[in-house]
Order: C-alpha cells, then sequence, then structure tokens
C-alpha cells in the first residue's frame, strides 16, 4: 500500500518532467545565418544574391522515425537586374498591410517594407519539395520566405 502512495505521489512529477522536454523552444534565440551559398543552394533561380539573413530549425522530435522536417526563414537582398526582372515578370498582390513576417526585420534593416506575393514567383523560385511562400517587398528588392522540408 505504502508503494502504491509513493507511486501515485511520483507520477504527477514524472509526467511534469516529460512535458517540460517536449515543450515548443523560443524561436527568438534561434541562431541568424548571413552565409549565401546554402540558399542560394537551395533555390537556384533567385539569381545572384547580395546580402542574406536567415534561420533555420528542426520541426518535430529528433530522433524519431523517419526523417526530421526543417523550416527555414529568411530575408534576401536582390540585386538590382533580378529585382527589376521579377518585379516586371510576375503580378504582385500587396498583402495585408497588418501582415509581418515572422523572422523580426530588424536583422537586414528597419525600413518600411511593402510586401507583395505572386503565386507564380513563388512556384517558380521554390522546388515542390517546399511547402511556404516568398514575398517581395516591391519598393526595396528584399524578398522574405518561410518555407518547410
Amino acid at each position: 500500500m505504502r508503494r502504491l502512495i509513493i507511486y501515485i505521489l511520483l507520477f504527477p512529477v514524472l509526467v511534469s518532467v516529460a512535458l517540460w522536454g517536449c515543450e515548443n523552444k523560443d524561436t527568438s534565440q534561434q541562431s541568424i545565418k548571413t552565409d549565401i551559398k546554402p540558399i542560394m543552394d537551395r533555390f537556384p533561380k533567385l539569381g545572384e544574391i547580395q546580402k542574406c539573413v536567415w534561420s533555420a530549425e528542426t520541426i518535430g522530435k529528433q530522433g524519431g522515425i523517419g526523417p526530421t522536417n526543417y523550416r527555414l526563414m529568411g530575408y534576401v537582398e536582390l540585386r538590382n537586374t533580378e529585382f527589376r526582372l521579377f518585379l516586371s515578370k510576375y503580378k504582385w498582390t500587396h498583402v495585408a498591410s497588418d501582415w509581418k513576417p515572422t523572422m523580426d526585420s530588424k536583422y537586414i534593416g528597419t525600413k518600411p517594407y511593402s510586401w507583395s506575393f505572386s503565386d507564380e514567383f513563388n512556384n517558380f523560385i521554390k522546388s515542390s519539395n517546399y511547402v511556404g511562400k516568398f514575398y517581395l517587398d516591391t519598393d526595396n528588392g528584399v524578398i522574405y520566405f518561410e518555407v518547410e522540408r
């Protein structure tokens, strides 16, 4: 009987410890990367990139069965030639004025941004094994992306 009482008292503690390990991580502490090559390798149709700031994180529990998915988000500053080409080639629709990228824009600069979206551009830039969106700032030639694979 004494063992049963001890087990009953310890059960909530064990459950709390197990759930604490599964807790969502604070994305504000993600490591920010500035190397261009990984972004160019994944999205070569962006053309030549001047600057990029991005972050990656795994989705789900590592060590589980099957491959681990990951999420990429970041900003890409295009060369003026690529920016003008994308701007003229695709039909852009402004996104809602209250929409903001998940990743803080302080990493790329705090200019006023005018975000637009194009399904055609989105489908052109990312391959079919990525899910997510690419947005273009039609004033400054900056792309914001948030994709999962």
